[in-house]
């Protein structure tokens, strides 16, 4: 039992030590200078919306139908892909862009279907379902 009543005495003493020590040091000084850079906040890059909704298709679940939308790939105007997008249930697909032309590829009525489209900064441009649906294919020029 000793020793534990000893150990908590060092503890004490040396917290007590650590806090007169702390109290000894005098405040760090720090002053505006006008000879530094000045760090401001970043200027963001323009960004517009892009939101599709791409066909909607059935699958039963459990006797259950549960909707779901066909899968929507993103291209630049020269034909690069940037990535394919999946909506979540029922929603859409919605992507924050630099402004500038793209084209939307997306399956319906069995067909692969491509819609143009134009990105403007601070606007959201909307493709509804109905669009895609009668749009050109894809193999069309």
């Amino acid at each position: 039992m000793v020793p534990r009543i000893q150990s908590t005495w060092t503890v004490f003493a040396l917290a007590a030590l650590l806090f007169l020590v702390a109290g000894c040091f005098s405040p760090l000084h720090v002053a505006w200078n006008d000879q530094q850079p000045l760090i401001g906040p970043k200027v963001p890059e323009p960004q517009g919306f892009l939101v599709i909704f791409s066909e909607r298709y059935v699958i039963p679940d459990e006797g259950v139908p549960i909707i779901y939308r066909r899968p929507v790939s993103l291209y630049t105007k020269e034909g690069r892909r940037l990535g394919e997008y999946q909506a979540i249930g029922e929603g859409s697909v919605r992507l924050t862009l630099p402004p500038g032309e793209y084209i939307v590829v997306s399956e319906s009525n069995w067909a692969l279907r491509r819609v143009q489209v134009h990105v403007q900064d601070g606007r959201t441009t909307t493709v509804p379902e109905s669009l895609i649906e009668q749009a050109a294919t894809v193999s069309s020029r």
